[in-house]
């Protein structure tokens, strides 16, 4: 019994609750967020049960059953879409969606999230459809613009834009502005667009988290004309964090504005702040250890200061003396160092420089800027006589502070009014407007302060409106489509903002304080009044939205609970922070000044002396908020995916918390309170598959009511609205969810019984086609086989032609050898016979040398002799070659007479070939004749048998028809005999003519043949014979020395062969 009992208890731990083992959750990781997961193991019971996933251990409230698995991997346009609505849903599909490069999702009609994506800023896009442009994605921000642009015509929009520093509000917010601007003129477009640049340079500096970290609030309405096209803007700014000009963190930078002048142009540079200065000159911006940002170049940004100031119409001269002066001075200023006088309780300013240039660049004396930083005035009770007396080195300071940070106060509302002077539209314009508000996100740091607290204030009453506007907007929604759903009251936060600014609130406490003088008026003073007012003497809370740290570092901390969780805020420095920074008398001395731009800047300065920092932020934030709730309002949520500012990098705890921050949490839970709405048609395009009958061709309202009834949800849970959406509870989709999981289990059952099938005939196909494989490779082997063998009959024949040719070849070199041998051969015979001439010469040289001298006396006769040798000579030459030339002559005439010859023959081959083409013409002649002859026959016959038919009744028929057919006979014989003699002697006579042509063709060509042939022979015969008569006539034996006629003989003995 006892075992039975045991393992009863080991049956009911493995279920507690709704919570079971094996179920797909999504669990809240402390660094990763939330994330997918399955449950392992479950102890414990209620609120104590714990899960158990991946080996650690969670409570209930950090694990969330997921219904269908599928959600938790889809990147949807509208987190609505999905049907299950949680914060750990939520936050799974924007971690999806932002790991694919989508970085923008919905929640809802009303809030577009964007993470920021660091890798490029949003585009600019038109605001209609155009031939080159689409419409923006229902998840985009410019999604919100169109909509907030098309509803012009009924009513005015705000686009609040909110997130904290480095998420990207300033950039959204440029493009939104490009993007509402798009349908206007381009000079337009150009002011608003630069307005902001020169705002950004002014108002933005470098945080811990953002390099261009916008510290002010701006709230920009675009005012359009009848035709929708923007024709001006106007601009309010909200909480400029002047501190920062004083003091800034280690990581952090001043302004950008006052790099730009260090960094601008020089001689600017040199006549306001002096010679080769150095940021490390100046106090102000000298504590960050970052004066360069890589994404901020200051070179630039002073040329878009100086342009901007020229488009809004300020001299170069009211630039130096007005902008720039003060900005120079601002530097000065905050470098005046002071210590304790030696004279008074006073203090003195330790260097001089410093106050003489900041008075030079105001336009004020240098003594009464003096005296302004080290005395106050004050007029003692009951006298008329103002007192004056010395200001400590921390009030000299403090004075020091307050004049730096109302002087840029005042420029930056300067250039604001001259910007809104601009941007004023010039003509009529609508009274509905699109309004764009760039709010800093909900700041929760490890030490908060008195700016913290009021920019959280600004975000919760933000929080509070759009509660109150999506509760209305879930109420309206209801009843607009005759659904009877009771909404839960929704969790207001309109509590927490009591406690803020009721008349017991904490603003209401410190303003009380500031109203104090003296040694009254302390931050611990005003720590003791709230712990007084909503703690008890133990220490127990008396307001849940307000707590007492239990250790506290310092004893001037408070803590208070906002909508995205508690923060610790300090009091230290909130009642110097909160009054005016400077008195009455230090903004007339400065409004004194000789400079005509230091006038202005003083003049435009909106605060009053008397009135409070949060006194007069709680007015701004309460007209800003009257005019959001006169206004349809949409939001954009930006988040930051990490730290580090790098791209698909996303931190899970920091999205998490900024989730939280961004009121994304708690506007999930209000949700979550109120029957969730889904569209038609996503409602039936995710269900429908639980209802096949439906048909697509009805309406999607009786589809929608056609699925409730087949699946009997009632009323209760599930209702069909009137126009366009399906309200359900959480029981409606978890029995729908569960029935569609079902579902799709079965149709992955049926998918896997058919694929294993498939499986299997295909390893039947594989087998088989491995066998047909296998043969047709034998097949192959066999072709290849064969063709090899076919290939070896072709390769055997190309040899054999190949030795053939190369046999040719090298018979061909043989013979061609042999002719160079005979060549070389000759050639050598010739250069042998040459040698020995020579050598014979040589010889015949040397005997001419020595009997040189002997016949010197002879030498004239010799020469006459031999000059009538050559006489002699010359005219045997002539008389040969005219002899020659007669010879020539008579071979000429005679090749004459031998063309005539063969002119003569031509003629009679042309009369004998006219002779027989008249021969040929005769015949045809005689052709046609015996067909004239056949006609007449025929048409004799023909009378003839005319005739016999005529004497058909004769007694003589008969004797006639033999006596003439016998006469036809003879006369036809004669006939073909006289035909025949005439064709056989035309035959006879063709014959003849074509031997006689033939014969007359050979003799002419043998008689030219053999003619030419003679004459040849004739020719070269003569050719010899004078040669040789030449050769043998010499010279005269008698007319030359005997050595001559022996040289002669000897010449003709070497010399007559070659010859």
């Amino acid at each position: 019994k006892k075992k039975k009992k045991k393992k009863k208890k080991k049956k009911k731990k493995k279920t507690h609750g709704h919570m079971k083992i094996g179920v797909s959750v999504v669990y809240l990781d402390p660094k990763a967020g939330w994330v997918p997961g399955v449950v392992e193991d479950v102890t414990g019971f209620g609120e104590k049960t714990m899960v158990k996933i991946e080996g650690k251990k969670y409570g209930v409230d950090q694990v969330c059953e997921v219904m269908d698995k599928g959600v938790l991997g889809e990147c949807p346009e509208d987190v609505m879409d999905l049907g299950m609505l949680h914060e750990g849903i939520v936050f799974c599909a924007l971690r999806n969606v932002y790991l694919t490069g989508q970085c923008c999702t919905r929640l809802g009609k009303d809030i577009v999230i964007v993470v920021n994506p660091y890798t490029y800023k949003l585009p600019e896009g038109p605001l209609y459809d155009h031939k080159h442009y689409k419409k923006p994605p229902h998840h985009h921000p410019f999604s919100l613009a169109r909509r907030a642009y098309k509803s012009l015509a009924r009513a005015s929009t705000s686009i609040v834009v909110t997130g904290e520093s480095g998420a990207g509000k300033t950039e959204t917010t440029k493009a939104l502005l490009g993007y509402l601007s798009v349908k206007t003129g381009k000079e337009v477009r150009r002011r608003v667009m630069d307005a902001m640049l020169l705002l950004e340079v002014i108002g933005n500096a470098k945080t811990e988290k953002n390099d261009n970290s916008s510290r002010f609030g701006k709230y920009i309405t675009l005012l359009f004309d009848g035709e929708n096209h923007l024709k001006g803007a106007k601009l309010s700014t909200y909480l400029l964090e002047v501190s920062r000009v004083v003091s800034h963190g280690v990581l952090d930078r001043n302004f950008h504005v006052f790099y730009a002048l260090l960094k601008g142009n020089e001689g600017i540079k040199t006549q306001l702040l002096g010679p080769d200065t150095r940021p490390q000159d100046f106090k102000c911006v000298n504590p960050g250890t970052t004066n360069l940002v890589r994404n901020v170049d200051d070179h630039e940004n002073f040329k878009i200061i100086t342009k901007s100031l020229n488009d809004l119409g300020v001299t170069h001269a009211v630039q130096i003396t007005g902008f720039w002066s003060i900005v120079a001075s601002i530097m000065h200023l905050l470098n005046i160092t002071f210590r304790p006088a030696k004279r008074n309780d006073g203090s003195e300013v330790v260097d001089h420089v410093h106050v003489e240039k900041a008075a030079t660049l105001l336009g004020v004396s240098p003594d009464g800027l003096l005296k302004t930083l080290t005395t106050t005035t004050m007029r003692a009770p009951g006298e008329s006589e103002m007192i004056t007396s010395g200001l400590s080195v921390v009030k000299a300071e403090a004075t020091r502070n307050g004049i730096a940070k109302f002087l840029y106060k005042s420029l930056f509302d300067w250039v604001v009014s001259l910007v809104n002077e601009q941007l004023k539209p010039v003509g009529p314009v609508r009274s509905t407007t699109i309004s764009l508000l760039d709010l800093f996100g909900f700041e929760n740091f490890g030490e908060n302060f008195l700016e913290q607290f009021l920019i959280n204030y600004a975000n919760e009453s933000l929080q509070h409106h759009y509660n109150t506007q999506l509760f209305m907007a879930m109420t309206s929604a209801c009843k607009a489509q005759s659904v009877s759903f009771k909404i839960a009251k929704h969790v207001s936060n309109a509590k927490c903002i009591d406690l803020i600014e009721s008349r017991t609130g904490i603003l209401r406490t410190l303003e009380d304080e500031c109203a104090l003088s003296g040694l009254k008026s302390s931050d611990s003073s005003y720590l003791e009044k709230l712990y007084a007012s909503y703690t008890g003497p133990q220490g127990q809370r008396l307001n849940p939205y307000f707590n007492k740290p239990k250790v506290a570092s310092e004893p001037w901390d408070f803590i208070v609970t906002h909508y995205a969780g508690d923060v610790r805020y300090k009091v230290t420095g909130s009642i110097e922070k909160n009054k005016h920074p400077v008195k009455d008398e230090v903004v007339k001395f400065l409004g004194s000044s000789g400079n005509e731009g230091t006038k202005r800047v003083v003049a435009s300065n909106r605060s009053v002396s008397t009135t409070l920092l949060s006194r007069e932020f709680k007015e701004e934030l309460n007209n800003l908020l009257d005019v959001v709730a006169e206004t349809e309002t949409l939001w954009v949520r930006c988040v930051k995916p990490n730290t580090s500012k790098r791209p698909n990098l996303f931190e899970g705890d920091e999205v998490y918390r900024q989730l939280h921050c961004n009121g994304i949490v708690s506007t999930v839970k209000l949700l979550e309170s109120g029957p969730q709405m889904t569209s038609f048609h996503t409602f039936t395009a995710r269900y429908g598959c639980l209802y096949p009958p439906y048909t697509r061709e009805a309406s999607p309202r009786d589809q929608c009511l056609s699925i409730q009834h087949h699946l009997n949800i009632p009323q209760s849970d599930l209702q069909v609205g009137t126009l366009s959406d399906v309200f359900l509870t959480t029981a409606a989709y978890t029995k729908l969810t569960h029935l569609r999981e079902s579902l799709k289990q079965n149709a992955t059952d049926t998918l896997k019984r058919v694929y294993l099938g498939l499986l299997g005939r295909q390893e039947v196909f594989v087998e088989h086609a491995a066998r047909e494989a296998i043969r047709l490779e034998e097949e192959k082997e066999a072709q290849l086989k064969r063709d090899e063998e076919a290939w070896t009959v072709v390769d055997n024949q190309r040899r054999k032609q190949e030795a053939f040719t190369a046999k040719q070849r090298a018979a061909g070199l043989k013979y061609a050898s042999g002719r160079l041998a005979t060549c070389a051969r000759i050639e050598a015979d010739r250069k042998a016979y040459y040698s020995k001439a020579h050598k014979q010469l040589s010889l015949w040289s040397r005997f001419v040398e020595n009997d040189l001298t002997a016949w010197e006396g002879k030498e004239a006769q010799w020469s006459a002799k031999d000059a009538e040798a050559d006489r002699i000579k010359a005219g045997i030459i002539k008389k040969h070659t005219e002899t020659h030339q007669q010879r020539m002559d008579e071979i000429r005439q005679k090749a004459g007479e031998q063309a005539k010859l063969m002119e003569t023959t031509k003629k009679r081959e042309e009369t004998v070939r006219r002779a027989a083409i008249e021969a040929r013409k005769e015949q045809y002649r005689q052709r046609e004749l015996l067909k004239k002859k056949e006609e007449l026959r025929r048409e004799e016959e023909a009378a003839r048998r005319k005739a016999l038919r005529d004497l058909k009744d004769s007694k003589l028929e008969a004797d006639s028809e033999a006596r003439y057919k016998q006469m036809l006979k003879k006369e036809r014989a004669e006939k073909n005999s006289a035909l025949r003699r005439e064709t056989l002697a035309a035959q006879e006579e063709a014959y003849l003519q074509q031997q006689f042509r033939r014969k007359t063709r050979t003799a002419s060509t043998g008689n030219t043949k053999q003619q030419w042939k003679t004459q040849q022979e004739i020719w070269s015969k003569m050719e010899v014979e004078e040669a040789q008569r030449y050769l043998s006539q010499g010279p005269q034996t008698d007319r030359v020395s005997p050595y001559a006629s022996t040289i002669h003989r000897d010449v003709n003995e070497t010399f007559g062969s070659y010859w």
